[in-house]
């Protein structure tokens, strides 16, 4: 973990080389793939249950 400015960052970084030659491409995209899916995965629940608590706060706040 990365602190910046008093923040924990996490980053995830993979060099490939030149993204001219397809294979290189190839493999860089599929490591993008897997990294992106990987954060939808682990951010998707927690981005419901944020959602699900702002709908809960909105809903009190119109009935009072």
């Amino acid at each position: 973990m990365i602190h910046e400015d008093g923040r924990s960052l996490v980053r995830d970084s993979q060099t490939f080389g030149v993204l001219d030659q397809p294979e290189v491409r190839t493999k860089a995209f599929a490591w993008l793939l897997e990294r992106v899916n990987t954060f939808v995965s682990v951010m998707r629940p927690r981005v419901r249950s944020a959602a699900a608590d702002f709908r809960i706060i909105a809903e009190r706040r119109t009935r009072q």
